[in-house]
């Protein structure tokens, strides 16, 4: 708005002088007139150099305030490992770049006004000469009280260069900035419901995989021939060595991305046909690595289900068996929580996200490590507590604790995006193949830590 307002004043500033010049003395309006294509000659040379230039410095200051968030976000780890003088070598790097390309913009500017203000100078000079020249001479005749008046509006005239060269420098700079900020903004999505997107009021949570393939990259799949059911209320349980595919097959669930081919259905509707929005009101999401938002643990839980009352956050606590630890904290539910949840240990977090997924009453819940966090006792009541609430949900459990899927109505082994093994825990055992194996694994991981 500034750069506007300044613009419209001074630009009107010169038009209404430019008009009585050429109304006063057509001939030295001339003269005048000839700066107009210096200026643009000007500006077509220094747009693209300005331009440019504060485009690198924008790119530079991010990687300085980058760098400098992931440094204090992770000072504890340059601290155990002695990282502070490699830290802050490299930091110094950074400002020293970024020096260079402040001097660049400095050294742009630096030229770009004084040119401007040269050539205003240039063309009173010639004014001055012209002009002089016709009131000297006697084929003239111009009076020396026109030529004053005419030089009041030629000062009248050149007075706003300067300004508009100051707020041109000051506009290039916020294009800069805006450029980078509408490239994000202006980015599209890899996809988008489609304008034929159906809602799904009330969700049963029948979940079908019909030779499902995925890849982050359509020639490297993750995910291949994926075929499984999931009826209303079951709870499938996912296992399988790191990168075997886990975490990929929920988060196709949860639609974060659509099958490379096959099918996925919700309730026999094909995902890609379902409204989003509507997915997720009824879903629910439990991650190993959860968000807390700054503010109160209740406004934390709120956001599963905004119209949730404090009565309904804590009996939906109550359920989980875990309201008297979050009311062990120092305001209980109204204990104010910092940026990703400073101010709460990583038990404590994953039992407010637990209360905020149950909250939302979801139809399709998805735990993805969702007890790594706690403690085997608290883990125990969680569990306990969900074997109740899972009733009638559809559950897909991701763990690498063999622990939290011996219920489970059908286990999964996947081993390089295919499943190589399904059934239940005691099912599976006796095929004695890859689950077996990672069953005993465990059970000698546990006696060791025992005995520990």
């Amino acid at each position: 708005h500034q750069v506007m307002f300044v613009t419209l004043v001074a630009g009107g500033q010169m038009v209404m002088a430019a008009a009585f010049m050429l109304w006063h003395d057509a001939l030295l309006f001339l003269v005048v007139a000839g700066l107009a294509p210096v200026l643009w000659a000007i500006n077509r040379t220094f747009r693209d150099r300005f331009s440019r230039v504060t485009r690198e410095v924008q790119e530079s200051f991010s990687r300085v305030t980058a760098t400098l968030a992931e440094s204090v976000a992770g000072i504890r780890l340059t601290q155990s490992f002695v990282r502070q003088s490699l830290n802050a070598a490299i930091f110094r790097d950074l400002i020293a770049d970024h020096s260079q390309y402040n001097l660049a913009v400095a050294r742009t500017s630096g030229t770009f006004l004084p040119i401007i203000e040269f050539s205003s100078q240039f063309f009173i000079a010639s004014l001055l000469a012209i002009g002089g020249y016709r009131v000297l001479s006697p084929q003239a005749r111009m009076p020396i009280g026109d030529l004053v008046q005419f030089f009041f509006l030629a000062g009248i005239f050149f007075q706003p260069l300067t300004v508009l060269g100051n707020v041109y420098s000051n506009a290039l700079t916020a294009m800069a900035g805006a450029e980078r900020v509408f490239s994000v903004l202006d980015h599209q999505p890899e996809w988008s419901d489609p304008p034929d997107a159906v809602e799904l009021p009330c969700m049963r949570g029948r979940v079908e995989f019909r030779n499902l393939s995925f890849g982050y990259n359509p020639r490297n799949p993750v995910l291949q021939d994926i075929s499984l059911t999931a009826e209303p209320g079951q709870t499938v349980a996912l296992v399988g060595h790191t990168g075997s595919g886990k975490s990929t097959l929920i988060n196709l669930i949860a639609k974060f991305y659509l099958p490379t081919s096959g099918e996925l259905l919700i309730d026999g509707v094909d995902i890609r046909r379902i409204r989003s929005d509507s997915l997720h009101r009824q879903m629910g999401i439990i991650q190993q690595q959860n968000f807390i938002f700054s503010g109160t643990v209740l406004e934390n839980v709120r956001i599963g289900n905004p119209s949730a009352t404090d009565d309904d956050i804590a009996e939906a606590a109550r359920r989980l068996d875990c309201l008297d630890l979050l009311e062990s904290l120092p305001d209980g539910l109204r204990t104010e929580v910092g940026e990703r949840g400073t101010g709460l240990s990583l038990g404590q977090r994953q039992l407010v996200c637990f209360v905020r997924a149950m909250v939302a009453n979801p139809r399709i819940i998805i735990l993805d490590e969702a007890t790594s966090s706690v403690d085997t006792m608290t883990e125990a009541r969680i569990q306990k507590a969900l074997q109740n609430l899972l009733k009638g949900r559809t559950c897909f459990v991701v763990a690498h604790r063999l622990s939290t899927i011996r219920n489970a109505d059908v286990v999964l082994v996947l081993n390089k995006g295919r499943i190589i093994e399904r059934g239940t825990h005691t099912e599976l055992l006796r095929l004695d193949g890859v689950y077996a194996n990672l069953y005993r694994e465990f059970v000698r991981a546990s006696e060791a830590d025992a005995e520990d």
